[in-house]
């Protein structure tokens, strides 16, 4: 929960977000990479590796958005329409879980949300979904 920017015809704008939870049926995975420089030395075997830091968290999420049988559960297209709303923000977004918090993951980026087709799913039931991030780590820059 907490204001983000979101365009609004062009236009960076803040809008008030409420707290959102994942899909119960969510399962997100992490990748890493490390930045490295890898130099050749002519005339002998192998090289030199460098390793200058580590790239961003790559998370996926995949899973499945549900209608439950209680009455005051949100239809599949009212939990569709929240999970777009969070897409379109053009913010960092604060996150909280613990696979999150082993990862020391604060804030990510969203990057895109697919909503997957299934041929043999009544889509007013069930709709696949799979969300990529990007972890994101606030870098202060001070201006003299």
């Amino acid at each position: 929960a907490g204001k983000y920017n979101v365009f609004n015809n062009g236009v960076l704008e803040q809008r008030a977000f409420d707290k959102m939870y994942l899909p119960y049926t969510s399962v997100a995975s992490f990748t890493r990479a490390k930045r490295v420089t890898e130099t050749y030395m002519s005339g002998y075997k192998g090289s030199v590796i460098e390793q200058y830091g580590f790239e961003p968290w790559q998370i996926r999420v995949q899973g499945f958005i549900i209608k439950a049988n209680d009455i005051n559960q949100k239809s599949v297209a009212e939990q569709v329409e929240d999970l777009q709303k969070w897409e379109e923000i053009c913010d960092s977004v604060e996150v909280v879980g613990k696979a999150f918090e082993i990862l020391k993951i604060k804030t990510v980026a969203i990057m895109s949300v697919d909503y997957k087709d299934a041929r043999e799913l009544d889509m007013n039931y069930v709709r696949p979904f799979e969300m990529t991030m990007k972890s994101i780590e606030a870098i202060e820059l001070i201006i003299p």
